[in-house]
């Protein structure tokens, strides 16, 4: 409960009141929108990093892994991923994976040997 320090009373301020209800009810609208966002669904061969508390490195990094598999819910959207890293298997759940996007290598196109004239 929040006592109103300005007037140096004992009983609660309105304005106060107003003031933290104002932003919980603005704080609460933007974490609604992230569930209102339609996400790409992982895939089997995508790259992500798994973020869990307990499988965090000496050196202070999150396991890097390959998805494997995938199990869709009710609605088809993935929900659960088969990850392998590099030292074994991990079944997570997607809020715990973060997908990265790697770009495949080109290499630059070869002209032939190159002459010294």
């Amino acid at each position: 409960m929040t006592f109103c320090i300005i007037g140096r009373s004992s009983k609660p301020c309105e304005q106060c009141f107003e003031t933290a209800g104002a932003k919980s009810t603005s704080t609460r609208s933007s974490s609604e929108s992230k569930w209102k966002r339609q996400q790409e669904n992982l895939s089997v061969g995508d790259c992500v990093v798994i973020i869990d508390p307990s499988l965090m490195t000496a050196t202070g990094r999150w396991p890097l892994g390959r998805v494997t598999k995938v199990h869709l819910g009710q609605d088809d959207m993935v929900r659960v991923a088969y990850v392998r890293t590099a030292c074994r298997m991990y079944t997570r759940p997607i809020v715990k994976l973060v997908s990265i996007h790697v770009k495949e290598y080109v290499p630059p196109a070869d002209d032939g040997p190159a002459s010294t004239a």
